[in-house]
């Protein structure tokens, strides 16, 4: 029977919303401690500041209909292109309509089950790098967690990504991913105050500088590996062999250097992060952490992990999936979309959202103990967007956004009821 979890550090969000630059301060440390108590209360939550509005979208309806139902009528939007947009430029994650189709379909082979299936080596090896390191340290030492799992997927990256360990100085990539990373919380706040994109905010040069050298470094192994035949070891010689199954128009360099950093800043930080919140739940749920060595014991028999034993740890990948569950709600990564078209704001009895009014989706997760973590198929986590409407010509028709506020007033009304 499973121990009753101590109280983790959690946010005690305002009940009212913070004054305006004491807002942007807390955006820039952490958006979370922003965000007003009813954010976590109502399906829809509307915020202005400095005259800049933004809705903040989190019942599960109203999250489906900008991301899957009106999908289509959304684009991404000026935050997420203001923060990543100078690194990744028009690749897969911020690409919009056909340029973002003919990307997702010459990359989608790459990640097949069976293509992921070969990188397992490498990451079990990385894995095993990283237990014989701290196994070799004196007893009683202490260790950096999240720096710890920073260097491990970093490893893992090198070895799965890119032709091998000496074709890229990892501890120069990785400085520069972190430079470059570090003050986007700046880029995100300035974007939604609408403050122009010339204004200087801390470590903006350096971020520079750190991007500029990230490029310099992908495109010269971009140009040695496109001499080479195409091999599935790494993920570079698929990317620059990849092309659209249904035009057969292929990647350009520029397009393989900006998808290559997409993948690895999403799989370094991201999964460095999940890993460190998961040893640390697991630190606070002991029976929890014997119940997993004690799977991985039965299925290896006590020897190496290999390949053919991930899929059998059932448990194990279950509280993996479930502490990453509970990272996820204290994250701020957000995505920004731009609805096209929206209806006519003279139309009588309805509220049409104004043009390019940011939409934040957001996920909102219910609590999941590491030691009684539901089976995968139960979990229906929220997503977590931005969207920003613009009003649809057609006055004869509801918009994207009057049905997505109509949806939330009934969601509140079923809720109340």
């Amino acid at each position: 029977m499973l121990t009753a979890s101590p109280r983790l550090a959690a946010i005690d969000p305002p009940e009212e919303p913070l004054p305006v630059w004491r807002c942007l301060r807390t955006m820039v440390d952490n958006p979370l401690k922003a965000w007003p108590a009813a954010f976590y209360r109502e399906p829809l939550y509307r915020s202005r500041i400095l005259g800049h509005p933004t809705v903040y979208v989190m019942a599960p309806d109203l999250v489906r209909a900008v991301l899957l139902d009106e999908s289509d009528s959304f684009e991404k939007g000026e935050v997420a292109r203001r923060a990543l947009g100078s690194a990744l430029g028009d690749a897969i994650l911020l690409a919009d309509g056909p340029r973002w189709l003919w990307q997702r379909r010459a990359v989608a082979p790459i990640f097949r089950p069976e293509r992921t299936r070969d990188f397992l080596p490498a990451m079990i090896a990385a894995a095993e790098r990283t237990r014989d390191r701290w196994r070799a340290l004196p007893p009683g030492s202490e260790i950096d967690l999240a720096q710890e799992m920073a260097h491990t997927t970093f490893d893992i990256i090198l070895s799965s990504m890119l032709p091998g360990p000496g074709s890229i100085d990892a501890e120069v990539m990785q400085r520069c991913m972190s430079r470059y990373l570090e003050p986007i919380s700046w880029v995100m706040a300035l974007a939604m105050i609408g403050a122009p994109r010339w204004l200087p905010y801390p470590g903006m040069f350096r971020a520079r500088r750190a991007r500029d050298n990230l490029h310099r470094m992908l495109e010269a192994l971009i140009a040695e590996t496109s001499q080479a035949p195409e091999s599935a070891s790494n993920l570079l010689s698929l990317l620059v062999h990849a092309s659209d199954p249904q035009t057969g128009k292929p990647m350009n360099a520029v397009d393989v250097r900006n998808n290559l950093l997409t993948f690895i800043s999403a799989g370094h930080e991201t999964t460095a992060l999940a890993l460190t919140w998961t040893f640390y739940l697991l630190s606070l749920h002991p029976e929890a952490e014997w119940r997993a060595k004690r799977e991985i014991a039965a299925v290896t028999h006590g020897g190496r992990l290999l390949p053919e034993h991930i899929e059998v740890l059932t448990y194990t990948s279950q509280v993996i999936q479930g502490a990453s569950i509970r990272q996820q709600r204290r994250s701020s990564a957000q995505r920004a979309v731009t609805l096209r078209s929206a209806a006519s704001a003279s139309a009588p009895g309805r509220r049409c959202t104004s043009p390019s009014t940011p939409f934040t989706v957001t996920r909102r997760f219910g609590r999941s103990p590491v030691g009684s973590i539901p089976p995968v198929s139960s979990r229906k986590p929220r997503k977590h967007a931005i969207a920003t409407p613009t009003c649809r010509s057609a006055p004869d028709r509801a918009s994207a956004s009057d049905r997505t506020l109509r949806s939330a007033k009934q969601s509140q009304s079923w809720r109340r009821s």
